[in-house]
């Protein structure tokens, strides 16, 4: 399984025709896919830990359903 993040990522940047598009496509999504897993690994953790694990789960279910 974690193979496939960066399978998808070549394949996602292939619909570009110029280089410089692909690595832009590229960039942006390493770059949204290392953000959103330091943001899960510490914001939402503080959350769950501080303030409660109902309000935790209900965002990472309202990010799952906006995803």
């Amino acid at each position: 399984m974690a193979g496939t993040r960066f399978t998808i990522g070549s394949m996602g940047a292939n619909q570009f025709d110029k280089p410089k598009h692909q690595g832009i496509f590229f960039n942006w999504y390493i770059f949204t896919m290392y953000m959103a897993t330091g943001i899960s690994s510490t914001l939402i953790v503080y959350i769950e830990n501080s303030v409660s694990w109902t309000l935790g789960f209900g965002i990472c279910l309202a990010a799952n359903i906006f995803a």
